[in-house]
């Protein structure tokens, strides 16, 4: 399994370490009391857009609910605010439930208020002394009923990110994406590299979903037949490396979390998503025969990625271990050589004998690229 070498961050100055940690840790116990996750609250002096610098931004998240606010370009001329917004689920004022929209707006401004707290408590600073690495945004949040502390580089698109652990202190967790751009989403917080020593000290909740045990046998054994049977059939049709990835995964950690990603095939070249094949002749071999061939290949692969999306593989996976994908992560099958791999972000699953058996975590898988299997 494919784990590229992980610098490890270090503390730098235990006692800002301990008083920072201590900020979080009163903030967390107030956002905890709103009973929602996750949760995220995030600042940035030097947020990147595409035309130049936001010169503040700030964001806080509670559940579905979000809000962020930019002040664009002080530097060229009168300041501009602008603030973003999002209650969660409500699409249309009907489906909006009396009182709903006040109860949000009331946590999002005592979100808003413990924000602020740490930025008077100056824990930019401390974060700055305590920890190396980026310095650019920084954010506290819970996700995956787990405590992270995060840096990252908006330009780049890397941060670091930390976890407390009683008796050992700030521990380096790994190398999370660029989080500012899925503010607002189920899942804001991914990670592009982990440092698998820090798994053992992870809250319970957490270690089940990056080394998640079976939770129901019947789901299991369906989702491994259901994924075995796929590995099968793609063998069959061709021996080069392939990936097959349900609706709603990025191909890459730089696509971006959206909820319409269709289900694709990237094999031989291409990138194909299967609700838009009529496409597929300006992609194919110029030779008639070949081209005949090719097309046929594509089909068939097509049609067996259709009936995994037919099984409900993402619904299945969330039976079986919990944490059912949501829009935005990836679930994909890699078939190559040898090998069937099933991978839910980090997290990786041999496919043999008509079995799941999870074999750990690596980097955030590329589909975009199956010749390099997780």
């Amino acid at each position: 399994m494919r784990h590229e070498p992980l610098t490890i961050r270090q503390v730098q100055d235990e006692d800002a370490a301990l008083e920072l940690h201590r900020l979080i840790a009163a903030a967390a116990d107030r956002m905890g009391s709103l009973g929602r996750s996750p949760w995220l609250l995030a600042e940035a002096p030097n947020k990147f857009n595409d035309a130049t610098q936001d010169d503040l931004w700030y964001a806080v998240q509670i559940g579905g609910a979000y809000w962020e606010q930019s002040h664009f370009f002080e530097g060229y001329g009168v300041p501009w605010f602008q603030e973003h917004s999002r209650l969660a689920g409500e699409t249309t004022a009907d489906q909006i439930a009396p009182g709903s929209s006040v109860i949000a707006s009331d946590e999002i401004a005592s979100a808003r208020s413990v924000l602020r707290s740490l930025e008077k408590a100056g824990w930019r600073e401390l974060a700055k002394r305590a920890l190396e690495g980026y310095e650019n945004l920084l954010c506290v949040a819970w996700q995956h009923g787990q405590l992270w502390l995060c840096r990252t580089e908006p330009v780049s698109g890397e941060g670091d990110a930390w976890i407390w652990v009683p008796g050992l202190g700030f521990q380096y967790f790994g190398m999370c994406c660029r989080l500012d751009e899925d503010v607002g989403h189920a899942v804001p917080i991914y990670f592009h590299k982990i440092n698998r020593d820090c798994l053992d000290h992870l809250s319970g909740e957490a270690r089940q979903y990056f080394l998640p045990a079976i939770l129901d046998a019947v789901s299991h054994r369906e989702l491994s037949s259901v994924v075995q049977a796929a590995a099968e059939e793609a063998a069959a049709v061709t021996d080069l490396p392939l990936v097959l990835a349900s609706r709603g995964s990025p191909s890459s950690p730089w696509e971006g979390t959206r909820a319409d990603w269709a289900p694709r095939l990237f094999w031989n070249g291409k990138h194909l998503d299967i609700d838009r094949l009529e496409e597929l002749a300006p992609r194919s071999p110029s030779d008639p025969e070949e081209r005949g061939r090719h097309a046929e290949e594509v089909y068939r692969l097509s049609a067996i990625l259709e009936r995994l999306e037919a099984a409900d593989w993402r619904g299945l996976f969330g039976r079986c271990y919990g944490n059912p994908p949501v829009a935005g992560q990836v679930l994909a099958l890699y078939v190559g050589t040898g090998y069937a791999i099933l991978v839910r972000e980090n997290t990786t699953f041999l496919v043999e004998d008509g079995r799941l058996e999870c074999a750990g975590v690596g980097d955030f898988p590329e589909c975009c690229n199956p010749e390099a299997p997780p």
